[in-house]
């Protein structure tokens, strides 16, 4: 439910880019611990970690990521409480890695053709279809804003995503 996506970014402090020849990791494809943290009559907590091996950083032409490599660790605790209809997850990255992004995936398998992201004081509805924006100057990311609050719903089923520090949400396929 919870895949961890790793790939590089060439852009500056505001702004992703691609770089021309990217690398992309997923914490499904690496190594991983699972374990019980605890287990009691009110609650469970797991907690995975995913360990990643990234390359280090860009290389200096900026095209492409170095061939050396590091160590990422991701840590997830994910909290079922009695009664809840809802898992919390809290997960803790040490970036020691430069010039990339790590964003969670949540395939939601949900056929909608609109999501919706929290702005300021609004739930904005957006398309899950692109528009063309191929005429614009800057190149088009995809990305939308988020300020807490992700959902995807069709008439049975809905996906909702209540978060701290993640400002920005894609919509994409469910292919991993």
């Amino acid at each position: 439910m919870m895949v961890f996506e790793d790939c590089a970014d060439a852009g500056d402090g505001w702004n992703y880019r691609k770089p021309l020849k990217d690398s992309r990791f997923l914490s499904i494809d690496g190594k991983f611990d699972f374990s019980v943290e605890y287990d009691g009559p009110l609650g469970v907590q797991w907690k995975i970690t995913h360990y990643m091996n990234l390359p280090e950083k860009m290389s200096k032409n900026g095209i492409e990521r170095v061939e050396n490599v590091k160590e990422f660790k991701i840590t997830t605790l994910i909290d079922m409480k009695k009664g809840s209809p809802r898992l919390e997850f809290k997960t803790f990255i040490n970036n020691n890695v430069g010039e990339h992004r790590v964003r969670v995936r949540f395939p939601s398998f949900i056929p909608a053709d609109t999501f919706f992201t929290s702005v300021p004081f609004y739930l904005q509805e957006r398309n899950i279809r692109k528009p063309d924006l191929s005429r614009h100057a800057e190149v088009e990311t995809g990305v939308y804003p988020n300020q807490g609050v992700i959902m995807i719903k069709d008439e049975n089923n809905c996906l909702a995503l209540f978060n701290k520090g993640l400002y920005e949400v894609v919509t994409i396929g469910v292919e991993f």
